[in-house]
């Protein structure tokens, strides 16, 4: 896999090698079974090579998020279930009662 985007890079490098910040990458698109003739993505989706770190940290980052959503909602859970628990109908119905009203006060507000 690394060999075969190394190649198209190197391959997209025609123009001037030592350009490499500037260079289109992503214009490539020959995938084997898929090719690019139909939708022309090519022409309208392309990136630069100085981009990458970008997108790497916007993964890094929508990974923390997403772990630190896992981590909320596993104290969430223990406090409902510590101080709500199944066998009280009445907490359970004020519970669903208060998100209600919280979820529409925050989004038709």
């Amino acid at each position: 896999c690394i060999g075969v985007l190394t190649t198209h890079w190197l391959d997209q490098l025609d123009f001037d090698a030592t350009d490499f910040a500037r260079a289109k990458f992503g214009t490539h698109r020959d995938f084997g079974l898929y090719t690019d003739d139909e939708a022309n993505y090519s022409r309208v989706y392309w990136w630069y090579f100085w981009e990458v770190p970008i997108f790497a940290c916007m993964g890094c980052l929508g990974g923390l998020m997403g772990a630190l959503f896992v981590n909320t909602n596993v104290k969430i859970t223990m406090l409902r279930q510590k101080y709500i628990p199944v066998s009280s109908k009445h907490k359970r119905l004020a519970e669903v009662l208060f998100v209600c009203a919280t979820t529409a006060t925050v989004m038709f507000v």
